[in-house]
């Protein structure tokens, strides 16, 4: 066995011993979850838009930068 599992034979004889997880321990931890899901989720739908936001905002700066060169 590696360590990995003895920790994990451990873990689950400890949680059986003292009765589970305690309650508020449970809430903080799914309030953690729940919290990073919103920020990948809000990384996921706005930073690809950034990006095109600033790439937009450059092709038009090229654009500007090309007719005044061409005056």
């Amino acid at each position: 066995m590696n360590d990995f599992e003895l920790f994990s034979e451990l873990e689950k004889k400890h949680l059986e011993e003292s009765g589970g997880i305690p309650e508020e321990v449970k809430e903080s931890l799914h309030e953690s979850i729940n919290l990073f899901s919103f920020i990948g989720e809000c990384i996921e739908l706005f930073v690809p838009k950034l990006f095109g936001v600033a790439g937009a905002l450059a092709d038009i700066q090229r654009k500007k930068v090309d007719v005044e060169n061409d005056n």
